[in-house]
């Protein structure tokens, strides 16, 4: 995308209230030329907008860091978390469970921006608290729940029912902010949901950082 964006949005520019996952906050429409080459990327689509986050939105249900009210716990558009984390061990773990042998499993499919290589065997990640990345502590907020997500076509990979079909069997539990509400069903975990410890900005991570578990906690009670 090529078009110049002002550092301060017009003031009559649309300012929408966004709802994701109960979370809520403001967006504001970056304009025609925005929309018209979103629409070009997404000729199916029906009107796409591009829209620019004005309000932070809190991620919110978990004790790991709701009421610290920090910068680092402030989100976007994310679904949940400023890091979603996956092991390829687990990934390798996950193939050997599957119904379907014949399908190829990959880290793609869960839509990971964090993708970790380490010689700690799955489902280890169960239990860390926190972690470190290039000398960055992440706090783990939660495992992730799944959703359709992996199991939509990917590449060469046709649509099927797994993995999500496999994690609805054998990693089935509660979030831990969940207990306390009988009412509200369980969910299929897979990966880790992370935000950062540091209170300030401009930190980094990179491709090929060091990792190294910092401190562990009791692991979710599957069944």
């Amino acid at each position: 995308l090529r078009i110049a964006i002002e550092s301060d949005l017009n003031a009559d520019a649309i300012t929408t209230e966004i709802d994701v996952f109960g979370m809520k906050g403001l967006v504001k429409d970056e304009g025609e030329e925005a929309a018209a080459w979103l629409q070009q990327l997404l000729p199916t689509a029906s009107d796409p907008r591009l829209v620019r986050v004005v309000t932070n939105r809190w991620a919110k249900d978990s004790p790991s860091h709701i009421g610290t009210n920090t910068p680092t716990d402030q989100i976007k558009l994310h679904d949940y978390a400023a890091f979603h984390l996956i092991c390829e061990q687990g990934v390798e773990w996950l193939q050997t469970k599957i119904s379907d042998p014949s399908l190829t499993l990959t880290t793609e499919q869960f839509r990971a921006n964090v993708v970790l290589d380490s010689s700690i065997p799955f489902p280890e990640e169960d239990w860390w608290n926190t972690i470190s990345l290039g000398g960055n502590e992440m706090r783990v907020a939660k495992q992730s729940g799944r959703c359709v997500i992996p199991t939509i076509q990917h590449g060469n990979r046709p649509k099927s029912f797994e993995p999500t079909k496999t994690l609805m069997k054998i990693r089935r539990c509660f979030h831990r902010h969940q207990l306390d509400r009988p009412t509200k069903g369980p969910c299929y975990m897979f990966g880790l949901d992370l935000f950062p410890s540091q209170a300030d900005v401009g930190h980094t991570i990179s491709v090929g950082d060091a990792f190294e578990l910092v401190s562990t906690r009791e692991a979710p009670a599957y069944f």
